[in-house]
């Protein structure tokens, strides 16, 4: 059994950051969902989180694996619904895996230049910068990600018996699972956005926000299509 891991990145980012204020007002969200979940509800070991900023997303890993895959996917809707609260949406998938330091296996004249204290390296008056990490746990969770459109949250449809908690539907073909980030309400959610101050929009407030975003926003029919399918709004 490997470490869980959640995969989540901000949907339309391209589009979003012609508009660079809103681009920026939801990277910042999603950064501050981050942090507080990782920093009240994951404070220490061995429940303490790993996470790595991805261009407009995160790669959130535990520290160990687990038999279920409940506080993976509660973390995910928690962070889902506080990024919503901004108008505008993520998707995430959750997968498992291995995920390691891989500063080991940079070339020799890397490992041997000066690194300042966010582990930078200067070339020359240029600047080179790093992910020291990578695994199994990265890749398949980016890999779920891709399987299907919409404002989603993911999971391998072999792994459906293991998130019986939540209301959830296999996606046609696609060999995934899709968790209703909207509608689920076990206790662990109010849990984790309690604990972690987390914005908590209620189902309706995110049903309307979506129908809005669905409605003016340059989304594919696919996109459309599937969040409202398998989010149960309309």
């Amino acid at each position: 059994m490997g470490r869980w891991a959640v995969y989540v990145d901000i949907e339309g980012f391209g589009e979003l950051y012609r508009r660079e204020a809103s681009a920026l007002a939801t990277l910042r969200c999603l950064i501050e969902g981050v942090y507080l979940a990782g920093s009240r509800a994951f404070p220490k070991s061995p429940d303490r989180l790993f996470a790595h900023h991805v261009g407009d997303g995160f790669i959130l890993v535990s520290e160990f694996g687990s038999q279920t895959l409940d506080v993976p996917i509660c973390l995910a809707i928690g962070i889902l619904r506080h990024v919503a609260s901004t108008g505008w949406f993520c998707k995430a998938a959750v997968a498992e895996g291995d995920f390691a330091d891989i500063r080991g296996c940079y070339p020799e004249v890397l490992r041997e230049a000066d690194h300042d204290a966010c582990g930078r390296v200067a070339l020359g008056d240029g600047l080179l910068t790093t992910l020291p990490v990578m695994g199994t746990a990265l890749i398949r969770a980016v890999g779920i990600s891709k399987k299907a459109s919409g404002a989603l949250l993911l999971v391998d449809a072999k792994d459906r018996d293991r998130v019986s908690t939540f209301r959830s539907q296999e996606v046609p073909k696609r060999a995934v699972v899709a968790i209703d980030w909207i509608h689920s309400e076990p206790p662990c959610v109010r849990e984790l956005q309690q604990l972690s101050c987390l914005k908590a929009p209620t189902a309706a407030e995110l049903e309307r926000s979506l129908t809005a975003y669905c409605e003016s926003e340059h989304v594919s029919t696919a996109w459309k299509e599937n969040t409202r399918r398998f989010l149960g709004i309309g």
